[in-house]
């Protein structure tokens, strides 16, 4: 059974023509881009399907563009899927996109507040004054060291995203940058390279843009997210909306914990992830994950995925079914220990004819295959037992075969203590 992360991408991911295919096959992701023009007062679709790659790089105007194309793809998600994710995750940005789909930010608030984040980071320091570099091949701590030996007052350079174990991202002052990446260089990194980026995000440099957005957000108000939101300052869940003024303000300088955002999610069991916005940068950053990866940038991988659940439901559906068959076999051979005519026609008779219609329903896929159905047929052979009086010690023998001969335990780990509950 999926156990979905949605993953929203931040600032870089914009190209032009983002969310173009989605709203012409979508009417909700059109509503989407319109919503978000009456929000900023002027178009954004236009800026995003056709506009100039100069002006939709510009960082107040690529922060509303990704998010708001993150949230077209969100909703199309959740009106083609509609299956809820069990967490959500944004990188930087991106982490104002996942809190505005799990309720805890108003679509039109959000909007506005990328916005304003944008012009606050672009105005913390000169165009040309700050840089930042991707680093590959080097564990974090030896890049955090190397920024350390060459960080001074007026040359300020540090780790800004630990985005996984090969790839780090130093931000700073330019000089100081480009120090650090000759450094690495010299220390074994496989690849420096440097990003295309306005301002050096997620470094000291961006304190008076910090302390601007702290301002800003006390504007809003915020509700408790609906599932659990990684912060990228803690690469833990949010609690409560009251978290959210502190913790994105704290986000402007201080590192993106990625790597331990995807080691949490993981160690909290999630197998799939599914990257809704432009591009594919975060399902790359799972390659090195025991995860499915999905990004919903293009129609393919929503057909991709579509047909990867439907072929998951058709074998649930064989499954269970199978299942069933076992059920009614047990229902018929257990011995009768009831005397009582009554409570025979309504506790075994009624029940055992309720398994059959669960099987033609199964097979006919009139049931979604999923553990509903099992519960219900554990029930139904429950009440057969009961009203047969058939020993604790049968009914424990009869759980064992049922688990034992199908594959339902792998598909549905609490398959185990159901049969107590049933």
């Amino acid at each position: 059974m999926d156990k979905i992360a949605l993953l929203f991408p931040g600032q870089g991911s914009q190209y032009v023509g983002m969310g173009q295919a989605l709203c012409e096959a979508h009417p909700i992701a059109a509503r989407t881009f319109e919503e978000a023009s009456d929000a900023l007062e002027f178009n954004l679709q236009t800026l995003c399907f056709a506009g100039d790659v100069q002006e939709l790089i510009k960082t107040e105007h690529a922060q509303p563009a990704i998010l708001t194309a993150s949230v077209a793809a969100f909703r199309v998600y959740s009106e083609e899927m509609n299956i809820e994710p069990k967490w959500v995750a944004g990188h930087s940005l991106g982490e104002f996109t996942a809190l505005t789909c799990a309720g805890a930010i108003q679509f039109a608030d959000a909007v506005r507040l990328v916005y304003r984040r944008g012009q606050f980071m672009q105005a913390a320091t000169p165009q040309g004054v700050g840089a930042m570099s991707a680093i590959f091949g080097l564990n974090v701590q030896l890049v955090e060291e190397i920024c350390r030996e060459h960080s001074r007052n007026d040359a300020i350079v540090v780790v800004a995203n630990h985005n996984s174990a090969d790839q780090i991202v130093i931000s700073g002052h330019a000089h100081a940058v480009r120090q650090v990446e000759e450094a690495c260089k010299q220390h074994g990194s496989t690849s420096v390279v440097s990003l295309k980026v306005s301002a050096p995000f997620h470094s000291p440099l961006m304190v008076q843009a910090a302390e601007q957005l702290h301002e800003e957000l006390k504007r809003y108000t915020y509700c408790d997210p609906k599932w659990p939101v990684i912060s990228n300052v803690t690469a833990q869940p949010y609690v409560h909306a009251d978290q959210l003024v502190d913790l994105l303000t704290a986000q402007t300088t201080s590192p993106v914990r990625w790597q331990s955002t995807m080691d949490y999610l993981v160690k909290q069991g999630a197998n799939t992830v599914i990257e809704l916005g432009p591009k594919n940068v975060l399902t790359n950053l799972a390659k090195g994950y025991p995860l499915r990866a999905f990004a919903f940038d293009k129609q393919g991988e929503i057909n991709r995925y579509q047909q990867e659940l439907q072929d998951a439901k058709a074998r649930n559906q064989a499954a269970i079914a199978q299942l069933v068959d076992s059920c009614i076999a047990i229902a018929v051979c257990t011995k009768n220990r009831g005397l009582d005519e009554e409570e025979y026609q309504q506790g075994v008779i009624a029940p055992y004819q309720a398994l059959q219609q669960l099987r033609q329903q199964l097979e006919q896929g009139e049931k979604e295959g999923g553990y509903g159905d099992v519960r219900e047929a554990f029930s139904l052979l429950r009440l057969i037992f009961q009203t047969k009086k058939a020993p604790d010690a049968e009914q424990a023998m009869r759980f064992d075969q049922l688990t034992s001969k199908s594959d339902l335990q792998q598909r549905f780990p609490e398959i185990g203590n159901e049969w107590q509950a049933s």
